[in-house]
């Protein structure tokens, strides 16, 4: 895969459709609990409902982070492969950096292969991005740094042709979204207001302050897990530091960490 536009991180992941026996109607009416059916404004979805496993990439450039959800093209349909991929923009907040992305949740590789004794139909757990965000401190005139998790299966994708240049390579499109089409990142304590009509408010952990580390020189790598409900923060600069986070929790109980 090839990007016109380039990115600072990236990470992948791996989803579970509905598959081709899923009906339209029965989605609209039981839901997609348990798989991912990316929602767009497509008025024949019927090919993106019925895909069975997803290949999801989200990677930061700028002030977005782009979602882009590629299906298997084997498996889609019984027609042909699959010649289209999906794209979604999440605007952060000004004075934000993204240094870090994760996916938080099932991987969806183990969900492939449900227990045979049972017969169990596959289904995923808990999905979320999880990112370390940069964000310049007004108030002490500093950086400070935060673990961000949120949901994105709720967010609007944009259907792009997929299609190959001669060695076989597909290259991802860099063509703007609409205002309209974009999701916006929403911290609650920002004097700004957001009027935009797709919003996402995530759930925060602070990492560091001003504090407690006063240049914030240092690079930090993340770990979630789904199953469990927790993520980990290492810390590396002047001095190395844990930080371990129950993620499900309320966010005014008080975090557990590590030092």
């Amino acid at each position: 895969i090839q990007f016109e536009a380039q990115h600072s991180v990236m990470a992948t992941h791996a989803r579970i459709g509905a598959g081709p026996t899923a009906s339209c109607l029965q989605l609209r009416n039981d839901g997609s609990s348990g798989f991912f059916v990316p929602k767009t404004k497509d008025e024949d979805a019927s090919t993106i409902e019925r895909c069975p496993f997803w290949t999801l990439l989200a990677r930061s450039i700028g002030a977005t982070i782009e979602f882009i959800a590629i299906p298997d093209g084997h498996r889609c349909n019984s027609d042909s492969d699959a010649d289209f991929y999906l794209r979604a923009n999440l605007i952060i907040p000004e004075g934000c950096e993204v240094t870090n992305l994760v996916f938080y949740g099932d991987d969806g590789i183990s969900s492939l292969t449900p227990n045979a004794n049972n017969g169990s139909e596959s289904k995923e757990g808990r999905q979320s991005l999880g990112c370390v965000l940069k964000r310049n401190d007004s108030l002490f005139g500093e950086a400070r740094e935060e673990l961000v998790v949120l949901g994105y299966d709720d967010m609007i994708f944009q259907k792009f042709d997929l299609t190959k240049n001669a060695a076989g390579e597909v290259t991802i499109s860099s063509v703007g979204l609409s205002y309209e089409d974009c999701t916006y990142l929403l911290m609650m304590d920002d004097d700004e207001e957001n009027h935009a009509r797709n919003i996402i408010v995530p759930r925060r952990r602070l990492i560091s302050t001003p504090g407690t580390n006063s240049r914030l020189e240092q690079q930090s790598q993340v770990n979630l897990c789904g199953s469990r409900g927790t993520g980990g923060v290492i810390t590396f600069g002047e001095s190395t530091s844990l930080n371990i986070f129950d993620l499900e929790e309320n966010e005014s109980e008080e975090d557990e960490s590590m030092d």
